[in-house]
């Protein structure tokens, strides 16, 4: 029931690329989020005010003291801090998912990645710096724009360069991969997340990480093979016979509803063969100057 995320859509989205492309990618990650709560509280006692020292996710701020009825009276500052985590997945563009080339699982992948574009705000919101961001942006060798499964998933959007206008809203080539290499020198690898930006794949993060959080759905998969096959590829030499089957079928009714003629040069009249009207006279000089090629169906 999250609010924030339609799974049925993101579903959807996934098997469809599986069954089309052979290949539906889902990428999950674990978000925290912290929200702020401030409240002021009065007329509280030694041991209501020890029972909020002791919380300790409460920071409190004492605001005033004084006495009634012969006992101490407290106003007080409490802020909250909650920290809340949840799951969230996405269906990723298999154009935007790199692997080499001679992978056959996760598990012995030398490098498996999401490569997208995202704009300055994005990258800012993750925690990098706006200026260094601006500094990657780049409007040459846009992979949306010469990427032709791209082109094809959005063909009205890729000419569209408005956001040049504001510099939160240009977008830098920013790559998520997961790798495992030997960065202590023992012999060892370990699996890391380096994450990069701009056409010269600057490293901005390179931290230690336990699991790669993609998964990959197939409906056909192939023995030894990262990525298997799809419905379309299964299917596609019947559709190419089909529709062979079916146009030379309608070539054929409209030969034999409206066939070829010859006609003797000078003894007929073209003007009246090219009228396709039915009952259409045709004028001749002499008889059988317009023959018909008929053709069985």
């Amino acid at each position: 029931n999250d609010q924030d995320q339609s799974y049925i859509e993101i579903l959807y989205q996934i098997f469809k690329d599986a069954l089309v492309k052979g290949a539906g990618i889902l990428k999950y990650d674990w978000r925290q989020t912290e929200s702020i709560v401030s409240e002021n509280l009065d007329g509280l006692n030694d041991e209501g005010l020890a029972a909020l020292n002791s919380d300790p996710d409460a920071e409190i701020d004492m605001l005033s003291t004084s006495i009634t009825d012969g006992m101490p009276s407290h106003s007080v500052s409490v802020t909250r801090k909650t920290v809340e985590g949840k799951v969230s997945v996405a269906s990723v563009p298999p154009e935007e998912f790199i692997v080499n080339r001679y992978a056959r699982s996760f598990e012995d992948a030398d490098i498996i990645g999401h490569r997208k574009y995202v704009t300055v705000g994005e990258l800012v919101e993750m925690g990098y710096d706006q200026d260094e961001m601006e500094s990657f942006s780049t409007d040459d060798d846009d992979f949306e724009l010469t990427n032709q499964e791209a082109r094809q998933r959005h063909p009205g959007q890729m000419d569209d360069r408005d956001y040049r206008d504001d510099p939160s809203r240009r977008r830098v080539l920013y790559v998520e991969a997961y790798m495992r290499l030997d960065t202590n020198g023992d012999g060892i690898s370990e699996l890391r997340k380096i994450c990069c930006a701009g056409p010269s794949y600057e490293i901005l993060r390179n931290e230690s990480v336990e699991d790669i959080p993609f998964a990959i759905f197939c409906p056909d998969p192939e023995p030894h093979s990262f990525f298997g096959l799809s419905i379309a590829d299964l299917t596609m030499d019947i559709q190419r016979i089909k529709t062979a089957v079916l146009r030379a079928s309608l070539d054929s009714l409209a030969m034999s509803t409206h066939p070829r003629v010859g006609i003797v040069e000078g003894q007929a009249s073209l003007e009246d063969v090219l009228n396709v009207e039915a009952g259409g006279v045709i004028r001749m000089r002499n008889p059988g100057a317009v023959t018909p090629f008929t053709l069985p169906y």
